[in-house]
């Protein structure tokens, strides 16, 4: 779907003036803030009028967490697309790695940048399927966030331990 049309269906299903005008596009820094805003709002209006015609966000909260329609079934979806995509990228990466003809090579390269920009994709389908799972258990960005700074600084074995020891 391009990016027109995706705005276009966004600004349709809030009924409210654009998140998306070209004067409050989003930037790297404020993205995410924006996108757990979005899935939030979603989420009011389908708990104040169950309405889910015009919003993909509220037909998944309507599904909640079941395994086959719900969140869940798309985490688990998305998580497989992500590894499937990556798993093509490292095998590209070392088929490139081995050729030496430079239009070959340049050939090679293209189809690696092609398959990065495809784990890019299927990665930022998964966390949005993950900030709708926060949002449906009440998990604000804020909340992640505080979190992802407490265990900054922090191995990932040592945090680990931390938690078998709290448990």
């Amino acid at each position: 779907m391009s990016h027109s049309i995706q705005k276009e269906n966004l600004n349709k299903s809030l009924n409210t003036p654009s998140l998306m005008t070209n004067a409050q596009a989003p930037t790297q820094a404020t993205i995410l803030e924006l996108l757990s805003k979005t899935i939030h709002e979603r989420k009011r209006r389908y708990q104040s009028s169950k309405n889910t015609e015009n919003s993909y966000t509220a037909k998944l909260f309507s599904r909640g967490l079941d395994r086959q329609k719900g969140i869940s079934a798309k985490i688990i979806e998305e998580s497989a697309e992500l590894l499937e995509a990556a798993d093509l990228l490292q095998a590209q990466r070392l088929k490139t790695k081995h050729i030496f003809e430079p239009p070959e090579k340049k050939r090679q390269q293209l189809v690696a940048q092609e398959r990065q920009q495809h784990v890019c994709h299927e990665f930022c389908d998964l966390l949005f399927h993950m900030l709708v799972l926060a949002e449906y258990s009440d998990v604000t960005l804020k909340q992640i966030q505080s979190e992802l700074c407490r265990r900054w600084g922090t191995s990932g074995l040592e945090e680990k331990q931390m938690r078998k020891r709290n448990t």
